[in-house]
């Protein structure tokens, strides 16, 4: 009987097992040969959960403002300090830019109500010499109040050229008023005025009266009011009466009519 042929190392080696077809066998394997520290590697997936040490670095923000919130510095007053981002840097720099600005202010007010001057800025159309009176009662007030509010001396002139320029508007329309007047009054008009101003020379318990009686007749309604009062003064027979200026008694027809006021007069010839 022949002998058959020696087999092959190959067809003598054991079959090689065959990959199992169950999944579950494939999943055990694999776990099996995976990393120990596959699963504390593998991302937590898109969630607004974050668990410590992340990554996000939320945890070291949020010491570092607790750090900084709990060393507010004394001198620092709260309103200057917010909890959360501490010193409030922007109110900090308009604080000090303010007080800068203060201080420069500060130096630009004279030292007392006294040391303020009367100059006049330059406005346009204001006369020459226009001044200030700087005894005038009305201005050492106007500076005592400029000094109170803390007023330089630029915007005292400021306000010294408003009063001037109302002072000029003043005079420009009296002016005006005078010019219309004489022209109401016609060729007559020197000669009613001056009539009117020795009346009230002869009435006027001085000078200073009579010069202000005077200004009034800056209209022609004014000058017919004040003929008028003329006219019934002399009906009652009084209008006659001379004022000297040395002082001595007026003559007229009405006992201690020398001594009397203007009102007084006007009450004795019954026209008030």
């Amino acid at each position: 009987m022949a002998d058959e042929p020696n087999q092959s190392p190959a067809q003598n080696a054991s079959p090689a097992p065959s990959a199992s077809a169950d999944p579950s066998v494939a999943s055990a394997n694999s776990t099996a040969t995976a990393s120990p520290n596959a699963s504390a590697n593998a991302p937590a997936g898109d969630s607004f959960i974050k668990a410590p040490g992340d990554g996000s670095g939320d945890e070291g923000k949020a010491a570092a403002t607790t750090a900084a919130a709990a060393t507010r510095p004394d001198w620092l007053p709260e309103s200057l300090w917010d909890g959360e981002k501490g010193a409030k840097v922007d109110d900090i720099k308009t604080m000090f830019a303010d007080a800068e600005k203060a201080r420069a202010r500060a130096a630009e007010v004279p030292a007392t109500a006294a040391d303020y001057k009367g100059e006049l800025p330059k406005i346009e159309g204001l006369p020459e010499g226009v001044t200030v009176d700087v005894n005038d009662p009305r201005f050492k007030a106007a500076a005592e109040v400029a000094h109170a509010a803390g007023l330089s001396q630029k915007e005292f002139s400021a306000l010294l050229g408003v009063e001037a320029q109302r002072m000029i508007a003043h005079q420009r329309a009296l002016g005006d008023a005078i010019k219309a007047r004489d022209e109401a009054l016609g060729p007559n008009k020197a000669a009613r005025v001056d009539a009117l101003t020795t009346f009230f020379n002869s009435i006027a318990p001085n000078e200073r009266v009579a010069a202000e009686l005077g200004k009034t007749l800056f209209t022609v309604g004014v000058i017919e009011a004040w003929e008028g009062v003329q006219r019934a003064l002399g009906n009652q027979g009084v209008a006659t009466l001379t004022r000297a200026r040395s002082g001595g008694p007026a003559a007229g027809k009405i006992d201690g009519y020398d001594r009397m006021s203007f009102v007084e007069k006007l009450a004795a010839g019954g026209h008030i």
